[in-house]
Parts: C-alpha cells; structure tokens; sequence
C-alpha cells in the first residue's frame, strides 16, 4: 500500500500541474481501489489462515497459538481503513497540499489513536487493546475520506472550467 501511494505521486503531480484534472481523479481512485483490494485479500487470508503468519513470528502452545489467533483476526481487520489513510495521504502531497497530508495523518496518530488507546482498554480489558488498531484505522479512513471528498469537490470544478476552457 505504502508502495502504491508513492507510485501515485508522480502521476498525479505532474497531471495535477498539467491540468489533467480528470486523469488525477481516475488515478486516485483507481490506486485507491487497488490499495484496498489488497488490504482486503490480506485481511482474508489472515482471517482464514492466521496459523500460517503466526508461525512465522514464534512457537507455543495452544494458548499462544489461540491468543496470537485471536490479535492477528481482530488487529488486521483494519488494513482495508490502512489502505484510505496512506492513498489519501499520499495524493495530498502530491498535488502540493502537503498540510492536507499532515492533518491526515497526524489526525489518525493523535486525536484517534491516543483516546481509543486511554478508553478502550478500561472499557473492554485486554480485547479493548487489541481493537485500538481497527477502530482508529477506521475513524482515520472515514475522516481521511471527508478530507478526500471536499477536494473531490474542488477537482470536479476545475474539471468544468478546463473543459469551458477547451471549448472555447
């Protein structure tokens, strides 16, 4: 993902400043959607096989493989959320909004990560620590997702005026 975002940024730099608005948008989403295909094939196969990631890490008893079991399943569920945060990061930079970028990403670091790491805990014990991953991955995306949109917005306006531009 992190590989797909930074192969993303030259395309959508210079078509960005060549004013080939629609082809940035396609590339957005294209990337976007490869990016969470993947963290989704990931997220499924760690689901069904954890057992297979967990022996690359260690061996142990029962209780190690079911606890290990139980984190993988649980803390990988966010890497589709992963997916939004990095592409979307990665595009702000790339049309030279590097504070869009960093508001993403220090939004999804801070304001969500550090109150679901104090709360989560207290409210659901060991589980509670184990689901701060998805849940912040996930608030992240759906913010990360309203940022994306409002510049959406503004990439569909300057779709319009190239294409009044073009005509005349």
């Amino acid at each position: 993902m992190i590989g797909l975002g930074i192969g993303l940024q030259p395309i959508v730099g210079f078509n960005y400043g060549a004013r080939n608005y629609k082809r940035v948008k396609e590339t957005f989403k294209t990337t976007l959607k490869t990016a969470v295909g993947i963290g989704l094939v990931f997220s499924i196969l760690l689901q069904c096989f954890p057992y297979i990631f967990i022996r690359m890490f260690g061996t142990g008893s029962k209780l190690y493989f079911d606890f290990a079991s139980l984190s993988f399943r649980i803390i990988f569920t966010g890497q589709i959320f992963i997916a939004v945060c990095i592409i979307t990061s990665n595009f702000f930079r790339a049309i030279g909004k590097p504070w869009m970028a960093v508001l993403s990403a220090s939004a999804r670091f801070t304001v969500f990560f550090i109150p679901s790491i104090y709360f989560l805990p207290k409210i659901f014990g060991l589980i509670g620590v184990l689901l701060v991953t998805p849940i912040t991955e996930s608030i992240s995306a759906i913010f990360a997702l309203w940022l994306i949109s409002i510049e959406m917005k503004k990439l569909n306006r300057l779709i319009k005026n190239e294409e009044k531009r073009n005509k005349n």
